[in-house]
């Protein structure tokens, strides 16, 4: 994971932007996590095409969310055509966790082995001044 300053430190009120990637096992537990600082703990494969990923206590993290994504990088030849997403108001501050789930045109599914899942978290360290929806 990486945290990337928007602009200046990190005062209360000033976005800060985090992403990493990791790899997809069909029903196993996903691995190759990438994330630069190696600030992801773990990316559990919760259910079917569920992933939970928790991050490190030893930097800020976003109190209000501002924007979230999740894509997935498809193998060569891939034999599932799945998208990923974040799952809407599943950021825990408290718990450090949020959750990403992959889905084809009609249901939740599990990708190809070896398919990348990549995301980003855009937040406020600070929720003064930001929209209360």
């Amino acid at each position: 994971m990486v945290l990337q300053q928007e602009c200046g430190g990190y005062a209360r009120g000033e976005p800060i932007r985090l992403y990493g990637s990791f790899t997809t096992r069909a029903t196993s537990a996903p691995d190759q996590v990438r994330d630069g600082n190696s600030k992801i703990v773990s990316v559990v494969r919760t259910s079917t095409g569920l992933y939970t990923v928790t991050l490190d206590k030893g930097f800020p993290i976003p109190e209000k969310l501002v924007h979230a994504e999740a894509q997935l990088h498809t193998t060569a030849t891939p034999t599932v055509f799945a998208s990923a997403k974040y799952v809407t108001g599943s950021w825990s501050q408290s718990a450090r966790t949020f959750q990403i789930v992959t889905t084809t045109s009609s249901a939740v599914a599990d990708p190809d082995t070896g398919d990348r899942i990549s995301f980003e978290l855009v937040g406020s360290i600070s929720s003064v001044g930001t929209d209360p929806a």
